[in-house]
């Protein structure tokens, strides 16, 4: 595209390409030097989210010592001796702050190397608008021409990795589930690399504890050692106790200072990183998963041929005849048991019915004896009481017996 009118892949606008330099002749050659092709470089097996940290402490051991110098000019201040006064628990409080700054400074450049493979056209539509197997080859060439730090992308790794099964497989669901999996470990990978940041980030104000503990230990040791009579002792005593509340009390505060401040930067490094997974997300489905031109099926289809073809139809239909007879066969089954089940319920009905009509009956019958036995019983408290008409009753209760006597 050197030379030419094209448009950002990354914000869309367009822009001009500037044009290639004319090749250097060395002297007394007769003409430009001929243009060579492009160079294929082998892809840079890097990790793109862990950095070196052993990198990353030689830039914090810089950051310290320019960090000590400038408090050394201002000694005298309260910022001078809350760190001069904390002994070598600040010196190393101050060693893991400033080393996990260039750990952050490492991988805030791997991440701007991240997002720079973005506004590239990893997938050029000049080469084919659409992404099917026979092309695949031009775009596999067109990724190894691209410069080793664009192809040390997770972008563009993702991406070579999706087109090779992709010609391979022919298979969109597969290239699909490839890239998800992806995904997944592009971001486990993210989040592990802060590991030792989350460790110093714990380990700072643990050391700020530990200086506390120090300093008291250290001003109670003085304190104990002192001669209670004598006084110029006392107060020498009571010196050291102020001089390790001191030391105690600053390194503890040093320490939470550092990790608050540390905490910041680690955050917004983090969600950078994170927003460039997405973004590469959204990269690989709009301009890879999109574009794909292949089967649904787990092998290549195109290569079948008319015979192939007309083959499988017969042995389909001649399944499909099978699969037919079985369903008839089935059927003759389902009703010959729906019959069998039909007439034992049936005859379990009937049975059931006999032998609630048969105790029916006799209850019936028991019934209607009590009534018989109760309607006589009834007609004679009728005839007894139409004899006692006008007669008085008297009804006596009689001791030591359970029955009344009744008399006139």
């Amino acid at each position: 595209m050197a030379g030419k009118v094209t448009q950002c892949p990354g914000c869309g606008i367009r822009l001009q390409i500037p044009g290639t330099p004319e090749p250097r002749t060395s002297a007394g050659a007769a003409g430009p030097r001929a243009k060579a092709g492009p160079v294929k470089q082998p892809m840079v097996d890097a990790d793109p989210s862990n950095v070196n940290a052993w990198i990353g402490l030689g830039l914090g051991l810089i950051g310290m010592a320019v960090a000590v110098g400038l408090l050394f000019l201002v000694k005298n201040t309260f910022i001078g001796q809350v760190f001069f006064t904390g002994g070598w628990v600040n010196y190393l409080e101050f060693l893991l702050f400033f080393w996990g700054l260039g750990i952050l400074l490492l991988k805030s450049k791997k991440i701007a190397r991240q997002r720079s493979a973005l506004l590239l056209d990893i997938l050029p539509e000049r080469i084919s608008d659409r992404i099917t197997p026979p092309i695949v080859p031009a775009f596999v060439d067109h990724l190894d021409n691209m410069p080793p730090m664009a192809r040390d992308s997770l972008m563009v790794a993702r991406i070579r990795k999706g087109l090779e099964l992709f010609a391979a497989r022919e298979n969109n669901s597969e290239v699909a589930a490839l890239l998800s999996a992806q995904s997944d470990i592009d971001a486990n990978r993210v989040a592990g690399s802060y590991a030792l940041l989350k460790v110093f980030l714990w380990a700072i104000p643990i050391l700020g504890f530990i200086g506390t503990v120090l300093g008291l230990s250290t001003a109670m040791a003085g304190f104990g050692a002192a001669d209670m009579s004598d006084m110029d002792a006392l107060r020498d005593s009571v010196s050291g106790i102020t001089s390790g509340l001191s030391t105690a009390f600053n390194t503890t505060l040093l320490g939470l200072i550092l990790a608050i401040i540390l905490i910041f930067p680690i955050s917004a490094i983090q969600k950078r990183e994170e927003d460039c997974l997405n973004e590469i997300d959204t990269f690989c489905y709009e301009n890879l998963l999109l574009r794909l031109q292949g089967t649904s099926g787990t092998g290549p289809a195109s290569d079948m041929s008319g015979e192939a073809i007309q083959t499988l139809l017969e042995q389909m239909q001649e399944t499909s005849g099978h699969l037919g007879q079985l369903g008839s066969e089935l059927t003759e089954i389902t009703r010959q048991h729906q019959a069998a089940l039909e007439e034992s319920m049936t005859g379990a009905v009937e049975q059931l019915t006999d032998r609630t009509a048969t105790a029916l009956e006799k209850s019936m019958t028991t019934s209607s004896k009590y009534f018989e036995g109760l309607e006589r019983g009834i007609r004679s408290l009728n005839h007894v009481l139409g004899q006692l008409g006008g007669e008085k009753v008297i009804i006596q209760q009689v001791a030591k017996k359970s029955w009344w006597k009744f008399g006139s």
